[in-house]
């Protein structure tokens, strides 16, 4: 009995495991990315007072617009290299 009471409790506790978010972070989308090719096209985004670039959706992609925002580094070759950075959520600030 008490086995299966553990078994179940430790069943429980796993199947209840979320994988933990980033929380929000403060950032700015400064502006267009000019040069607009294919791999470095996109926005310029700053947070705090490091710029990064990221696709950022349509109704945030506007030049000086403050947005919270959860993100990751980029670690693609050559994209970690140009400060890509993949977006996980947005809203307005």
């Amino acid at each position: 009995m008490k086995k299966a009471l553990a078994i179940l409790v430790l069943l429980g506790s796993l199947m209840s495991c979320n994988e933990v978010q980033p929380s929000e972070i403060a950032a700015t989308v400064i502006g267009i990315d000019p040069q607009m090719c294919g791999l470095c096209g996109g926005w310029f985004v700053r947070v705090d007072s490091t710029l990064y670039r990221a696709d950022i959706p349509t109704p945030y992609a506007k030049a000086n617009n403050p947005i919270w925002l959860r993100y990751q580094l980029d670690e693609r070759p050559n994209f970690k290299e140009l400060g890509w950075i993949t977006v996980k959520s947005v809203r307005q600030r």
